[in-house]
């Protein structure tokens, strides 16, 4: 049985948050306008969010210089900050493919990665490198195979998952029953056939929903802890992403390292969530078996020290998000829509993200017109992913309770 938390690991996750931190501090690759967007966008003096960032952990080494050592190199490919979800009714009504259902940082770092992903491809096969020319990036991420397809371009090396605080969910229902003194939040059971963040503590290793207060409106998006817990099957690609990839390469596309504060962890629920719950389960599903890997959990006791990332009953949570990725793209999010923006009406081409549904599947739709031929919607787009659907759907299936999502369906072209 794998050992999901590894204390040992805290060298290499002090390293990865400290460049996150680094990079939150002071962005690379940003105009006077974009390092505006970003600095106004992290929660002010009374108010608290949530930090994530995917980093490439490479094979290569460079010199600390505060310790006199070689370490791994390690670059920043994403960073989100964020802890709101959409209402479902909302989405339904007004979206079509043009708000973000869920804005928890780590949500949203992973679509800025595979929004990383679609823009380099598209800039290797229209000849665009420029954006490698700058001083301040890194090369690029990715290598062309000889069937035209991609890998990582550095094959020996890892990618990691930073999160300022314990993922919603299951990961961190010890640390939020440690602070609960209501007798009915323990209660078992899943009341109205959902289980909502916080309540039913009794019940753990089962999946739930976002938001977690019982007061909130339903959004049917499961919590960071399951997503996570789903992308040990899947990798982090999306469906916009994966038949972009080499099949032999798939591997290098899983989250080796999620990098979690070492005082909040909890290992009882970091093993139960990432792999406990579903062991007993796998012997009967020889797919997942082989499509799984197991992340590493690593602590890091580094902290960013001038804002508040992390749960704090005594401030306000941020109503804000952002996103950032080291090729350009930062953005400011309200409400699922790009902020200053209506999220009241039907949702204008102009107010959506660059990460949204319909922004990544247009993108995807120039690089390999040929995958959406004959298709009418995005479902059934995402349907024709034939390997990584069922994967999918078998993960969810063994897992439990993974009830629909908000439909956010629409029609391609439009």
């Amino acid at each position: 049985m794998p050992t999901v938390y590894d204390k040992s690991g805290l060298g290499l996750g002090d390293r990865v948050a400290s460049e996150v931190i680094k990079w939150y501090e002071k962005p690379h690759g940003l105009d006077d306008k974009g390092l505006k967007l970003f600095r106004n966008a992290r929660p002010k003096a009374d108010e608290y969010s949530i930090l994530a960032a995917i980093v490439e952990v490479g094979s290569g080494q460079v010199l600390d210089g505060r310790k006199r050592q070689k370490v791994e190199k390690i670059r920043v490919l994403s960073m989100a900050t964020g802890l709101k979800v959409v209402p479902s009714k909302k989405l339904a009504d007004i979206s079509k493919g043009r708000m973000l259902h869920d804005m928890h940082a780590e949500v949203l770092a992973m679509r800025v990665f595979n929004w990383m992903i679609l823009k380099e491809v598209e800039e290797m096969e229209n000849g665009d490198r420029t954006m490698d020319k700058r001083e301040d990036l890194d090369s690029s991420l990715l290598a062309r195979c000889e069937n035209g397809k991609y890998r990582l371009k550095d094959e020996a090396g890892a990618l990691a998952l930073y999160i300022s605080d314990i993922p919603c969910g299951d990961a961190s229902i010890e640390n939020i029953r440690e602070g609960c003194s209501g007798q009915a939040d323990w209660e078992e059971g899943e009341g109205d056939g959902l289980l909502r963040g916080r309540g039913y503590f009794g019940s753990v290793g089962k999946v739930r929903t976002k938001p977690g207060r019982k007061d909130s409106p339903i959004s049917y998006s499961k919590s960071c802890s399951d997503k996570l817990c789903l992308k040990q099957f899947t990798s982090l690609l999306s469906s916009d992403t994966y038949d972009l990839i080499d099949e032999s390469h798939m591997g290098q596309f899983y989250l080796r390292y999620v990098i979690l504060p070492h005082e909040k962890i909890r290992e009882e629920g970091i093993e139960r969530c990432f792999y406990g719950r579903f062991a007993k389960d796998l012997k009967q599903h020889e797919r997942l078996g082989k499509a799984l890997r197991v992340v590493k959990v690593i602590p890091t006791d580094m902290e960013s020290p001038g804002y508040t990332l992390s749960t704090n009953a005594e401030k306000a949570p941020s109503a804000l998000a952002m996103i950032y990725c080291c090729r350009g793209l930062v953005q400011v999010l309200n409400k699922g829509v790009r902020n200053g923006c209506s999220a009241k009406k039907l949702i204008k081409r102009d107010s959506r993200s660059e990460i949204c549904r319909e922004s990544m599947q247009q993108l995807a739709q120039r690089l390999r017109p040929e995958r959406f031929q004959g298709l009418k919607t995005y479902s059934e787009f995402k349907s024709g992913v034939h390997d990584l659907r069922m994967i999918r759907n078998d993960a969810k299936e063994m897992l439990g309770n993974w009830t629909q999502s908000s439909d956010d369906d629409f029609v391609l072209g439009e």
